[in-house]
């Protein structure tokens, strides 16, 4: 094999594992809870448990002074299927 065939296939190999990772990530069976529809469940540990394959960052809800509008971040983020949360105590030191 020549450098320049090994470079073919690994361009290739390449491109397609990142298709397979895709297309398994849109091709996942969608499910529902009380809250309406939930985007594509992935596992994150290893005893099983799922959460979204997309999380919602916690920085940005409470930015605002009116913790209002932090709760419509997060109300319309379940609206769009997120179940998984991003959030520390030391996101806006506490607040």
């Amino acid at each position: 094999m020549n450098m320049k065939t090994r470079r073919e296939f690994l361009k290739k190999a390449g491109a397609l594992s990142a298709l397979s990772l895709f297309a398994d990530w849109t091709m996942a069976a969608g499910t529902s809870d009380r809250f309406g529809e939930i985007l594509p469940l992935r596992q994150i540990v290893r005893n099983g448990e799922k959460t979204t394959a997309f999380c919602l960052g916690g920085y940005h809800a409470g930015l605002p002074d009116d913790p209002a509008i932090g709760e419509q971040i997060i109300e319309r983020a379940m609206e769009l299927g997120v179940r998984f949360f991003d959030n520390a105590r030391g996101y806006q030191r506490g607040r």
